[in-house]
């Protein structure tokens, strides 16, 4: 059995194919040229509603005739992982980037990536603490340290569709570091990872954000205890 297959029968699939049952509005704005799908989600306040109208939307609007999925659900108690996972079945291209709806894309950011060629396509971040912080921080590289030691990817990478699809997208069992599950998982099955230099991904730290949790370290050593049967067997850990 091959490693996707693995990783289904140890139960690291969650049912992407049905979340086009899930109903509601979306938007899809510059379809012309689907050569990659931006997804913007939001959900609960309308400060998250207006940010990802104001900051996320234009960013991904200035990249050019590319399809862009805007969803945002009032409910507060709405499954952002579930959300995601069904914009993704519904784009029509064959790569996706997902944005948190208060970050936003650097100009020709999706130009770059779909220059690169690996299944996975991670930027440079520029992290900014505050908005409309200035002078903007210097983008940094992350380096390439192993997937399974920390999330150097970032949420707004570049990643196929298909393979997204078929290893299940976000779990919506977890309540933070979705996107770092799904980098483990797509890695342990063979997928391939690239490093953009062009391509720089605007990242805003607030408090009361999802990747300042008080508990993070508990939550994201419980997403290694998933995989760490796999990466001893790999001899990797």
């Amino acid at each position: 059995m091959g490693t996707a297959g693995i990783l289904e029968s140890r139960g690291y699939r969650f049912g992407v194919e049905n979340a086009n049952r899930h109903t509601g509005e979306q938007n899809r704005l510059n379809s012309k040229m689907p050569a990659c799908s931006l997804i913007i989600v939001s959900y609960g306040s309308a400060w998250w509603k207006q940010a990802g109208d104001e900051r996320a939307l234009p960013s991904a609007r200035a990249q050019g005739d590319y399809e862009i999925i805007r969803i945002h659900r009032d409910d507060p108690n709405t499954n952002l992982c579930s959300l995601r996972n069904q914009a993704v079945v519904q784009a029509t291209s064959d790569h996706v980037v997902v944005l948190d709806a208060d970050d936003e894309l650097e100009p020709g950011y999706v130009d770059a990536m779909l220059a690169a060629s690996g299944d996975i396509r991670y930027p440079k971040i520029r992290v900014l603490s505050e908005p409309n912080e200035t002078p903007l921080p210097a983008p940094y590289e992350i380096d390439a340290r192993p997937i399974w030691e920390g999330n150097y990817v970032i949420v707004g990478a570049m990643m196929r569709r298909d393979m997204f699809l078929n290893l299940g997208g976000y779990d919506p069992e977890l309540e933070y570091a979705e996107d770092w599950d799904f980098y483990i998982r797509a890695f342990f099955a063979g997928a391939s990872f690239q490093f953009v230099a062009h391509a720089t991904y605007r990242q805003n730290w607030r408090l009361n954000s999802r990747n300042q949790n008080p508990d993070g370290e508990r939550l994201r050593q419980q997403i290694r205890d998933r995989y760490s049967k796999l990466a001893k067997e790999a001899g990797l850990i």
